[in-house]
């Protein structure tokens, strides 16, 4: 699979199960203060981040798209990835 290049935000009440979730889509819920995105490497796996304060990961979403602080760092997946999300757009590091 190919690297995905940019998220747009997709809101909804409960997660979709994994085999319907879409690639460059982070789905979040409010209500369970959570968004899961497919890992941006092309992997196909379930990249989950707690969107609450104090732990957990800031979410933003303005008119260039979705930013997450920090980083997203995925070194349990097989891939090892490392990016951030910043105004929509993947940024590896």
């Amino acid at each position: 699979m190919p690297k995905t290049e940019t998220l747009v935000v997709e809101r909804v009440k409960h997660m979709p199960e994994r085999d319907k979730m879409l690639d460059g889509v982070l789905y979040v819920s409010q209500e369970f203060e959570l968004a899961i995105h497919m890992c941006a490497c092309g992997c196909r796996e379930e990249t989950v981040t707690p969107i609450h304060k104090p732990r957990g990961w800031s979410f933003i979403e303005e008119q260039n798209g979705p930013t997450l602080h920090p980083s997203i760092g995925n070194q349990q997946l097989k891939c090892r990835s490392h990016y951030w999300v910043r105004d929509g757009k993947i940024v590896w590091c």
